[in-house]
């Protein structure tokens, strides 16, 4: 199972997490997203991102991100 998030609803949102599960194995990444994350996108997902700080957020607490590329590389 594959799941990603999204920085809002539209056709121009970004991928911000790329989560997957194959019956053992878990990969779960955070991605810097290249747009704001939309309020409603945040409520949903609990992901804010500070572009002051280059610094991501779930919930209130700091979580490692990566540029896109890193993360498909990764994967």
């Amino acid at each position: 199972m594959i799941h990603f998030v999204f920085t809002g609803l539209g056709r121009t949102s970004h991928i911000t997490q790329l989560a997957a599960f194959d019956g053992d194995d878990t990969f779960n990444q955070y991605i810097v997203p290249g747009a704001r994350i939309s309020e409603k996108a945040s409520t949903i997902t609990g992901l804010t991102f500070d572009f002051c700080d280059n610094q991501m957020y779930h919930h209130g607490n700091p979580v490692e991100s990566k540029d896109i590329k890193l993360v498909l590389l990764e994967f």
